[in-house]
């Protein structure tokens, strides 16, 4: 049977058309492909609104709302890294907030992490390390505290190759430590360098 979609100005079939009880013939007044449209449009005129719903959604299922982000999180990570980093950038003070908050509440879990990455630091750390080369590690931590307070943006001291990599393992030295911001860093992972930027190709 066919039914005639009065955004469209056509003719289609009814599984071209979303139930509605509502309506006497029990289907929706457009069809499913102009109901997706408008809705695409509302959703781009109205981003706050749909935030809300969002927020409101994943407080009342916060398994399915974590299920969801891991789901998308997984197919596909640079996507995902992307938002991230812009959402850190439009709103720096949330994502701090945020993170103190989750560091008030979970102290054992900070202070196991920091004592494990010191100890890590610590076995990646050269016993031949010279006196000038120990000084120019500190100079690093020195420049990402100045820039930091600077420019009111969080720096940290980045190990370019990682100290605990997914198939290599760097070392605590200074050709190592690269001085980049907190959000480079923490999307950074532990993946190792491409080779264009450390120059190792063209």
């Amino acid at each position: 049977m066919m039914k005639f979609c009065k955004k469209c100005q056509t003719e289609k079939l009814f599984e071209e058309f979303y139930k509605n009880k509502a309506q006497r013939d029990g289907l929706t007044v457009y069809c499913k492909e102009c109901d997706k449209a408008a809705a695409l449009l509302w959703a781009k005129n109205n981003p706050e609104r749909i935030n809300a719903r969002n927020r409101k959604w994943a407080a009342a299922n916060p398994e399915n709302a974590k299920n969801r982000k891991q789901r998308w999180r997984d197919k596909d990570r640079d996507l995902f890294n992307q938002k991230q980093r812009e959402y850190r950038q439009k709103n720096p003070m949330s994502g701090r907030e945020s993170c103190l908050k989750w560091q008030k509440n979970n102290r054992g879990k900070v202070n196991a992490a920091t004592s494990a990455y010191r100890a890590l630091k610590l076995q990646s750390s050269p016993n031949w390390l010279t006196a000038i080369q120990k000084a120019q590690i500190q100079e690093f931590y020195d420049v990402a505290l100045a820039i930091s307070m600077q420019t009111g943006i969080k720096h940290h001291v980045d190990h370019i190759h990682p100290l605990k990599g997914d198939s290599f393992n760097g070392l605590h030295v200074p050709w190592n430590l690269a001085v980049i911001t907190a959000a480079e860093n923490i999307s950074k992972t532990n993946k190792l360098p491409d080779a264009h930027i450390l120059g190792w190709g063209s």
